[in-house]
């Protein structure tokens, strides 16, 4: 039989607010408070016992969104008695917009047009290019409204801008599509990682006594590997410096480990932080 592992799910970021779901419900409330509060960042914590959602309103000049994912997740493992915490970043997703759809069609249209005529018609795929390079836009603007920020596949549309110039505009307004759309037609695993606090021989009484130690949950959907190589393709056939992990909850949690010396402070009663270990 499988062991039950409790997991946390990012359900809704927005700059300054973030909520997560906990799979189950906590033991003690106050301490979980405790240990995530100590950041002069954080403004408020809220706990609903009903949905087992906690709310943390945050300074996001001061803390990020993802160090509060670690204190959540560090938290919940010590309310857990240091059971790994598996930490989900699942954004609400936006519907498929009628441009996005109209662009799918458009992309129908101009391939069944090339096999039908080798050379092609230019102005239908002329015409698809700039239907997908505009969906793409309004679909990036859309993210930036609801999240604050974009996904990276969205910078495919810089492969398509240049296919323009060279010629091949078909094949990159598919790959464009493809990179930004693609996923609303595939049910791809959630990305995530596992935080685990784990029990340290403390030196002195104000030492901390226990590490955080943060892996990888990998996915085994091919499908969504190639889903998430098509923006790191394109950059790296335009020779641009690979972005793949901007939108990676690990990749996060390793430049903010980077930028705290391996520490995350304020974390309980523990004058010197928690270290933490990336594995």
């Amino acid at each position: 039989m499988t062991e039950k592992v409790p997991k946390i799910t990012i359900i809704h970021e927005i700059p300054g607010r973030i909520r997560f779901r906990l799979s189950e419900a906590l033991r003690s409330v106050e301490k979980l408070k405790e240990r995530v509060r100590g950041h002069a960042g954080i403004r408020r914590i809220a706990y609903t016992e009903l949905t087992r959602s906690v709310l943390v309103t945050f300074d996001p000049e001061h803390v990020t969104a993802r160090e509060l994912a670690v204190r959540v997740g560090m938290a919940y493992s010590l309310d857990k008695d240091l059971q790994p915490i598996r930490v989900y970043s699942r954004y609400e997703r936006r519907e498929m917009s009628a441009m996005a759809f109209l662009a799918g069609a458009s992309l129908l249209i101009s391939m069944v047009s090339r096999i039908r005529n080798k050379a092609g018609v230019p102005s239908i795929e002329y015409g698809t290019g700039l239907i997908t390079a505009v969906a793409t836009l309004d679909h990036g603007y859309q993210e930036v409204q609801d999240r604050g920020e974009f996904d990276p596949e969205v910078l495919s549309i810089v492969y398509l801008i240049t296919s323009f110039f060279r010629g091949n505009l078909l094949p990159a307004a598919a790959v464009t599509w493809l990179a930004t759309f693609g996923r609303h037609l595939v049910k791809m695993a959630e990305p995530g990682v596992e935080i685990k606090a784990e029990r340290l021989k403390a030196l002195a009484a104000d030492d901390p006594e226990y590490e955080m130690v943060v892996s990888p949950i990998e996915s085994h959907s091919g499908w969504h590997r190639l889903l998430t190589m098509l923006p790191k393709m394109i950059q790296a056939s335009m020779g641009g410096r690979d972005t793949g992990g901007h939108k990676s909850l690990l990749g996060d949690i390793e430049r903010m480990s980077l930028m705290h010396g391996e520490v995350i402070d304020g974390l309980g009663s523990w004058k010197h932080g928690i270290p933490v270990r990336i594995k």
